[in-house]
């Protein structure tokens, strides 16, 4: 149907065409309707043609009398029909506005809560000896690591690998593909030693145990549980000055905020270390309420099907992890894990030598520290991290840290403001915050990032699998999502 806009006031007015508020819409064939906007009275009429010249003063088409002579159009039968809005709907339609408004607020608020989340550096020390640096050394050269998986290419938009034939999946994978798996289920000893993430409830005797993974928060989360939580951890700090003790017991170093920091007497940081701790049946005894270590495969040795742990971890960006590591290994004087060559270092040197490890969690997981990774390792790591474990995230700190104590059920005063238990973790997290704040950093798609994601592509698989975990498991019943 063919139509025209008739501007008010002719061109006069304002100089546009059209005067304020008012602008009539005419059908030229029969019906046509227009609108005041200032006060959404409508005008019907019904008319026959009007001819080519369309503009016209509003006096004349405002009127429903106006002279025929002028309009040089029949004279149309015209009525006026005004529309009442009940002071009911527009009361009804502002409440709607507002409360939208309101509820984007909500959600805003919500997510901007997570996204403004701070990446807090790990504490360098506690007690000057709670976890040192963990790395595997032979002969006391660090080892250089062989990935015969295929050449890694990566960019910011795919990662792949030069061998077709072996399947690896990309980090961009949907949830539906990056679960694809060659592998029939949780590799041993992971499937019997520890119970799966979603059977719940936790059952009496079941054992938490915290995979550390280097410089990714451990230490703060350790010092939280211990200080802040009052609970007795089996790390390495209870060790010291008892290691020739043959018979299990607590040891008190400090106090928190519940009472003494306690730790049994064990070291699970080494191999040696766990056998020593499984000999003297630390998960049977009870004494431990978390059990923390680097070395999570071999530490599936303390359980069996009987006597259960439950896995939860921090995992950090790989390439943030590597640049931290580079920055402890250079300034950490005080470590064991200092070293004089590194501090002579670029870090585009560091990245491009076999002191910088490679595919640490992935190697970990499925204990390949030796020079050659199986064509499988990505897969029995994930299925590792999806069946087993509670995953946090550095860049997700604190809500991290609050899932795994609702997880677990301890003690929730932690979760409320100013209580002593709260004030505590914040004091630790901001600690972490505030350390390496003048170390080498590193910008996004550098030579130096590069170079590292070349040498950690695994890694950056399984930590990008994990980024997809932690959305997943907040649908768990505890988190109330």
């Amino acid at each position: 149907m063919p139509s025209f806009n008739i501007n008010g006031m002719g061109r006069g007015a304002g100089g546009n065409g059209k005067a304020a508020g008012k602008i009539y819409r005419f059908d030229t064939e029969n019906v046509s309707t227009y609108r005041d906007d200032h006060n959404d009275d409508r005008r019907r009429c019904t008319t026959g043609e009007f001819g080519d010249d369309v503009e016209r003063n509003l006096d004349v088409f405002s009127s429903p009398n106006f002279d025929q002579s002028r309009s040089g159009s029949p004279l149309p039968q015209c009525h006026y029909v005004k529309e009442e809005r009940p002071e009911s709907v527009r009361l009804l339609r502002i409440s709607i506005v507002v409360s939208s408004l309101m509820m984007c607020l909500l959600v805003y608020t919500i997510i901007s809560k997570d996204a403004a989340e701070e990446k807090p550096h790990d504490l360098s020390m506690y007690h000057d000896s709670l976890m040192n640096h963990y790395s595997f050394k032979d002969g006391g050269e660090t080892r250089a690591s062989i990935i015969p998986m295929g050449t890694y290419n990566y960019d910011s938009n795919s990662m792949e690998r030069s061998h077709d034939e072996e399947s690896v999946h990309s980090i961009f994978d949907s949830p539906a593909d990056i679960l694809e798996s060659t592998i029939a289920g949780v590799p041993a000893p992971f499937d019997t030693s520890l119970a799966n993430i979603n059977d719940l409830p936790i059952s009496q005797g079941q054992t938490p145990i915290f995979w550390h993974i280097p410089r990714s928060g451990g230490v703060t989360l350790a010092t939280i549980l211990s200080e802040c939580l009052g609970l007795t951890l089996a790390s390495q700090v209870g060790a010291h000055g008892h290691e020739s003790e043959t018979t299990l017991n607590v040891v008190t170093i400090g106090s928190g905020v519940k009472g003494d920091v306690k730790f049994v007497n064990v070291d699970l940081t080494t191999p040696s270390g766990i056998d020593k701790a499984k000999s003297m049946g630390l998960v049977q005894s009870g004494l431990a309420d978390v059990i923390v270590t680097p070395l999570v495969h071999a530490a599936m040795d303390l359980f069996d099907p009987t006597v259960q742990g439950r896995m939860f971890t921090v995992i950090r960006h790989p390439v943030d992890r590597a640049v931290s590591e580079y920055n402890y290994m250079r300034t950490a004087t005080w470590d064991p894990s200092y070293n004089p060559s590194v501090a002579g270092m670029s870090l585009k040197e560091y990245a491009s030598s076999a002191m910088m490890e490679d595919n640490w969690m992935v190697r970990s997981l499925t204990n390949s520290f030796q020079d050659i990774i199986s064509a499988n390792a990505l897969d029995h790591a994930k299925l590792i991290l999806e069946k087993k474990c509670l995953v946090g995230l550095m860049d997700n700190y604190r809500s991290s840290v609050h899932r795994v104590i609702k997880y677990f059920g301890w003690d929730m005063s932690i979760l409320v403001k100013f209580h002593d238990s709260y004030t505590c973790q914040e004091s630790l997290i901001s600690d972490g915050l505030n350390i390496g704040n003048s170390d080498v950093t590193i910008v996004e798609d550098s030579e130096e990032w590069d170079l590292i994601v070349q040498r950690n592509a695994l890694d950056m698989e399984l930590y990008s699998f994990a980024q997809y975990l932690y959305h997943e498991q907040q649908h768990l019943p505890m988190f109330g999502f």
